[in-house]
C-alpha cells in the first residue's frame, strides 16, 4: 500500500479540472479532514488516506472511465 501511496506522488488527476497538484496531497487532506471530524475512527482515517489509490492505475495504461466511479453532473462526456 505504501508503494501505491508513493506512486501518487506523481500523479495528477486528469478528470479533476480544479486539481493540477499530485494526487497524494489530497489524500492526507482527506485523511486529515475526517481526523479532525472524527478522531476516535482511525479505520475511517485510513480509508480517507487510501480512497483514491486506485487512480494509479491510469499509469499502468488503464483509461480514467474504467476505474473510477465518478459520473459528470455537468454534462461532460465520460465515455460511459
Amino acid at each position: 500500500m505504501m508503494e501505491a501511496l508513493d506512486m501518487l506522488c506523481n500523479f495528477v488527476d486528469e478528470t479533476d479540472p480544479d486539481v493540477e497538484f499530485p494526487n497524494i496531497f489530497h489524500a492526507y487532506q482527506t485523511a486529515e479532514g475526517i481526523r479532525k471530524a472524527h478522531p476516535d475512527d482511525d479505520w475511517l482515517h485510513l480509508t480517507g488516506l487510501i480512497h483514491d489509490v486506485g487512480k494509479i492505475m491510469a499509469k499502468f495504461g488503464q483509461d480514467h472511465v474504467s476505474h473510477l466511479c465518478q459520473r459528470s453532473t455537468e454534462g461532460r462526456d465520460t465515455g460511459t
